[in-house]
């Protein structure tokens, strides 16, 4: 009894290390894989996400409430506005 009792703590110990070993090198592994910085110096791409800070607005004509609205500044507050527009998956 005492001899399987050594052997279980033995072979305990032994997937604990593998495991450790095992995990280690996985943390390893995804550090080398992620960008040293979030931030890149400047936009090389040709992707253009819209318009830019401080520009014009485009015109637009929506309905809200069931009137046609072409004017977004009725809208704009005193600390401003955030506009989220999604394009439905439906068209």
């Amino acid at each position: 009894m005492k001899r399987i009792i050594q052997l279980v703590v033995v072979v305990t110990a032994i997937v604990i290390l593998a495991f450790h070993q095992k995990q280690a090198t996985l943390e390893r592994i995804a550090a080398d894989q992620q960008p040293k910085s979030m931030f890149v110096e400047t936009d090389g791409d040709d992707f253009n996400p819209g318009i830019d800070i401080g520009s014009t607005f485009p015109s637009l004509t929506a309905v809200y409430k069931d009137r046609t609205i072409h004017d977004l500044q009725p809208f704009v507050a005193k600390k401003g506005m955030v506009f989220f527009a999604s394009r439905s998956v439906d068209w």
